[in-house]
């Protein structure tokens, strides 16, 4: 069993922006789209250091992959074992966001964060939960 993959305030939000971006000009795009973000997001739950450590931030615990055009950039936490997803962004920021730090609110707040835990969670719930149907 792989470590659970959690989606911190701030990813949800990323995610959230992508999706509405998207939908403006295919709402079906947009929800595959999204699904596939989140499936990038569960992938790295079996091997969590296949990611590169992101070259801004230099912390060997801070990683991304890619997907498309977008990096997903998260944490990798020992005892207890998780992974907090912390921010979807476009390649073509060359810098990772700012909020993107060691040992960051991910790390010291967890308990206290309000997530989505991806594994165990119902797929169906999950997915329903992108922002394309909130659209006008």
């Amino acid at each position: 069993m792989g470590f659970p993959v959690i989606l911190t305030p701030q990813a949800i939000e990323d995610l959230g922006g992508i999706v509405r971006r998207i939908a403006i000009d295919s709402p079906d795009r947009a929800r595959s789209f999204g699904n596939a973000l989140l499936d990038a997001a569960l992938a790295i739950d079996p091997f969590p250091e296949r990611g590169r450590v992101v070259p801004e931030v230099s912390d060997p615990a801070v990683r991304e992959v890619l997907h498309g055009d977008y990096r997903i950039i998260y944490e990798v936490h020992r005892n207890p074992d998780a992974v907090y997803v912390l921010r979807y962004c476009s390649l073509a920021a060359l810098k990772a966001p700012a909020a993107v730090t060691p040992s960051g609110p991910a790390r010291k707040s967890a308990g206290h964060l309000r997530t989505v835990v991806l594994r165990g969670m119902e797929p169906a719930a999950l997915r329903s939960s992108l922002p394309v149907e909130q659209l006008p």
